[in-house]
């Protein structure tokens, strides 16, 4: 006589489903601040590559005009990005951070430029020979609401912006690019070129 065998398939119970489940959702919520942190850095080094184009674009504009800094004039002649995009610069996406979460005005723009000393009145920039240390003098940095930057100006919509991790992005006048603690760059001498 053959007998049979009762063959029981054996499933998960409710538990150890909801253990599965608890246990996914914490290492979701251990993880996801990581994966945020890392988007933000990937960002950062995006922002950085465009303020080193930027450094690349007033390096030749400096070969080309005996080494004067493009001027920003204050009525919105020749201003530093207009002169820079219309001969140095292909790409207009450069000007744009990404983290950055809004255009300014119609200029698309998200770095601001030194106005303490780049600006001489005369629509004429400073020479790279009147700064004492250029590794030391911020030209472009993250900018918040405007496209001129004058931290030590009372003007909050000229104050560099703090949008990576509590820091900035700053191109200095000898074309190295560097993040900084929005403290150290707001309190910092960097501004002057003397």
């Amino acid at each position: 006589m053959i007998r049979k065998i009762d063959v029981v398939k054996k499933g998960f119970t409710l538990i150890e489903l909801l253990v599965v489940i608890a246990i996914i959702s914490i290492l979701a919520a251990i993880l996801f601040p990581v994966f945020g942190k890392a988007r933000e850095k990937a960002r950062q080094g995006a922002c950085m590559s465009n303020l080193k184009q930027l450094g690349h674009a007033v390096m030749l504009y400096l070969q080309d005009y005996d080494e004067i800094f493009p001027a920003h004039s204050a009525v919105g002649l020749d201003d530093w990005h207009k002169t820079l995009n219309n001969n140095y610069i292909k790409n207009t996406n450069i000007f744009k951070c990404p983290s950055h979460p809004d255009y300014v005005w119609n200029a698309k723009m998200s770095y601001g430029y030194n106005y303490s000393w780049l600006s001489t009145g005369t629509r004429k920039g400073v020479s790279l020979s009147q700064i004492v240390n250029p590794s030391e003098t911020i030209i472009i940095a993250d900018a918040g609401v405007d496209f001129v930057i004058a931290p030590l100006n009372t003007n909050p919509n000229h104050k560099v912006s703090d949008r990576h991790s509590g820091g900035a992005n700053v191109l200095f006048a000898d074309g190295h690019v560097k993040w900084y603690l929005f403290d150290t760059i707001d309190k910092s001498n960097w501004w002057d070129r003397n």
